[in-house]
């Protein structure tokens, strides 16, 4: 006759029950064997959810055999087991379970993880971010570059700009959108990570919507400098062959078009735009991270699980559309001031700077001149805003499956008799 301990092993494979062990310990916060509700209920809201107290009521009369108000080892594998039967009827109370303790081994591994080893955990942020940055930009380079030229007074509708460029034009400085995704989306999205998580350490639990809206802040001014350079060169080479051909620079790639500008107007003329690049990268994290996390958690707690797609996509894209709307204006600014020319009689520049070139754009289209190529800037923004998180996500729990995996198999030899049942 079959034994429980090798029906849970039919049922749930070593690494999982290696999981659940884990995260048992690890909500068991005085260590007794068992998990009370205030326990259970600590542990859930760090996965944003909670548990009522006529559920937990109702998961005691079904799976505490003991009858001591607790669950213990034995009886939290018999939950996730339940779950993992495809024919039975599941509790709502199982499933909340399943979906906290998937959330929370993450949680407590990411925890656990980052303690033993925070310099590769702090690269691991920058780099994924960087990386699905210039994947992205690379997929909707054309998209970018219609915009660009919009903005910069091309007539017609983006679908006959895009035909007017070629595929050629679509994608004349793919090599400088690269670069500045390198630059500014490594800082800016691996500066707000890792800062957020420093001050939620510091305020203890989830950081408050001030605390999120000021590291948004100090990583979209911060990533906004070092990507300036890219930026620059980006926008100069998009808007080159629109030029009369006697105006045109004919730049042969992203180092000859920073190279030419430092010999036209010096090492500052690399930071051409600064201003606006900085105040539009504002506008943008706050929006764009901002929201993104927001929405993260309310979703989350409307019952869709944190890490599924269909959260990732929903957040990704509200954060996507907010970013937009709040940075499109800055974004005209930002363009017209990196793209502009000195006089060839007077060699006096067309904007003062930033509330001068504001200033012109609003008198003479007023306030809707500021969305001027919204359409495309939408239709760059958001398909952008949703491949990067979603290549983030994907990158973070590839990785971090590759680390619990590795850190099971380290530790299979060594675990005590008895971990697992």
């Amino acid at each position: 006759m079959e034994t429980h301990s090798e029906k849970k092993t039919a049922m749930l494979s070593e690494s999982m029950l290696y999981t659940l062990r884990y995260t048992f310990n690890r909500m068991d916060k005085d260590q007794n064997g068992s998990i009370d509700r205030e326990e259970m209920q600590a542990a859930l809201k760090k996965a944003n959810i909670d548990i009522p107290e006529e559920e937990w009521k109702a998961c005691l009369t079904r799976f505490d055999r003991n009858q001591n108000s607790c669950l213990e080892f034995d009886e939290f594998v018999q939950i996730a087991e339940e779950h993992a039967r495809p024919a039975v009827s599941k509790t709502h109370f199982s499933d909340k379970l399943s979906r906290g303790v998937e959330t929370l081994s993450m949680l407590y591994h990411d925890e656990d993880y980052y303690r033993k080893h925070p310099a590769y955990c702090q690269f691991k942020t920058f780099a994924n971010a960087g990386t699905s940055g210039m994947a992205s930009a690379a997929l909707l380079q054309p998209v970018d570059t219609v915009k660009v030229q919009l903005q910069m007074g091309a007539q017609g509708s983006p679908l006959s700009v895009a035909r007017s460029l070629g595929i050629g034009g679509l994608y004349s400085g793919v090599s400088a959108a690269l670069l500045r995704q390198a630059t500014y989306t490594t800082a800016r999205i691996g500066i707000f990570q890792t800062s957020l998580a420093q001050l939620s350490d510091m305020e203890g639990g989830g950081p408050s919507v001030a605390t999120k809206t000021g590291c948004a802040i100090f990583a979209g001014a911060l990533g906004a400098v070092v990507g300036t350079p890219a930026d620059m060169a980006l926008v100069r080479m998009q808007v080159d062959g629109r030029l009369p051909v006697a105006d045109r620079r004919n730049y042969t790639g992203v180092g000859d078009a920073l190279l030419r500008s430092v010999k036209e107007r010096g090492v500052p003329g690399l930071f051409a735009g600064c201003g606006p690049t900085v105040t539009r990268a504002i506008a943008m994290n706050v929006g764009q991270l901002v929201s993104h996390d927001q929405a993260r958690q309310m979703m989350a707690r409307a019952g869709m699980e944190k890490t599924g797609n269909a959260n990732i996509f929903g957040s990704s894209l509200i954060a996507g559309l907010v970013g937009s709307l709040m940075s499109l204006p800055f974004d005209a600014v930002k363009t017209r001031l990196q793209q502009m020319k000195p006089d060839p009689r007077t060699g006096a520049l067309p904007y003062r700077g930033v509330v001068d070139c504001a200033a012109h754009i609003f008198i003479k289209g007023g306030v809707l001149s500021f969305y001027r190529g919204l359409g495309p800037y939408l239709g760059r923004q958001l398909p952008h805003s949703v491949l990067t998180f979603v290549f983030i996500s994907k990158l973070m729990n590839m990785e971090r499956h590759l680390e619990m995996q590795l850190e099971f198999e380290k530790n299979r030899s060594n675990l005590p008799s008895g971990y697992l049942s």
